[in-house]
């Protein structure tokens, strides 16, 4: 979370200071990772490009940017998006608006800001686009560059089988920040919340009644008067990196820090999250404190330690 929002907020102040920026031309961010210029036209490759984002992938390299509008000190109307298979040495792109909205059903509508990151799998590029410090857009396309949906939220970790993890976006200015992990399981188009679950594992819980004392020891007055929701199930929390999978994708381990960014002085506590059956429709949750596990393991990083949760 702290990670996205110091990016976001660079992108947005940068957006406002574009003389000072050194933008490249298409053609230097192409050669700069040693990609083939050729069959791209010559007009384009001389293009200043901005707020943009790249793979290169053995098997892909994959650009998306909006052209330097100088005229405008903002973004262009249209995202820009260029791949280069290196196995068969050809080019393929598309040029989508930036705000497209529809009222047909299967037909994806969306606000794209800057390209923050792209990924692909056997199927689908994912490009992860700012909206704002606390939400984002992942735009699906085909590998023919064919739109599918958009997801809200930012890009975690691709798994193994077409699993994308990613954390759900909130509402920058509410009062709190909750934190979900969503899974977008590409073989079943499967969105659906991971974690947190119902029912909640003992120590969540223990958490919820802990926030609900210190909310009521505030009274209604204080929250009307703050426009807080006074939900002690909706505290704040955060999920940071390192996030560990298992080798099919069926189990994740990572560290949840509850009691982040809420208006209300709550404890901040550190757990380890697993889950496992990932592929099910139930997928089951472990919770244990990290400091815990950390006086089991002295000098264990916590990578280690979430490694030796997904082994059990």
């Amino acid at each position: 979370m702290k990670t996205r929002i110091g990016l976001s907020l660079f992108i947005g102040c940068v957006l406002t200071m574009t003389a000072m920026a050194q933008w490249p031309k298409l053609r230097e961010e192409l050669q700069k990772h040693a990609i083939d210029t050729r069959g791209v036209s010559g007009d384009e490759l001389d293009r200043t490009i901005t707020s943009y984002g790249v793979e290169n992938a053995d098997d892909l390299f994959i650009i998306g940017y909006f052209r330097l509008a100088t005229d405008k000190n903002v973004l262009d109307d249209s995202v820009r998006i260029l791949v280069f298979d290196k196995r068969l040495a050809r080019w393929s792109d598309t040029v989508m608006p930036r705000d497209r909205q529809s009222t047909v059903e299967g037909v994806a509508s969306w606000s794209l800001g800057s390209v923050l990151e792209i990924r692909h799998s056997s199927r689908y590029l994912y490009l992860d686009t700012h909206l704002s410090p606390s939400a984002g857009i992942i735009l699906l396309l085909t590998r023919e560059l064919q739109p599918v949906t958009t997801l809200f939220g930012w890009t975690l970790r691709l798994l193994p089988g077409g699993r994308l993890l990613y954390h759900r976006g909130m509402v920058h200015f509410a009062p709190t920040h909750p934190a979900e992990v969503w899974i977008f399981d590409e073989r079943a188009t499967r969105d659906t919340v991971l974690y947190p679950r119902k029912p909640y594992e003992p120590i969540r819980r223990a958490y919820i009644d802990t926030v609900r004392t210190i909310y009521e020891r505030l009274g209604e007055d204080w929250f009307m008067k703050n426009n807080h929701h006074m939900d002690p199930e909706q505290f704040g929390s955060s999920v940071n990196e390192p996030i560990v999978a298992s080798d099919d994708g069926n189990a994740i381990a990572f560290v949840a820090h509850f009691g982040v960014g809420d208006r209300v002085e709550t404890p901040v506590w550190e757990v380890v999250i697993v889950m496992t059956g990932i592929d099910s429709p139930e997928p089951r949750c472990r919770e244990q404190r990290l400091s815990d596990l950390q006086q089991l393991h002295p000098g264990w990083s916590i990578e280690q330690i979430l490694r030796e949760q997904i082994g059990k």
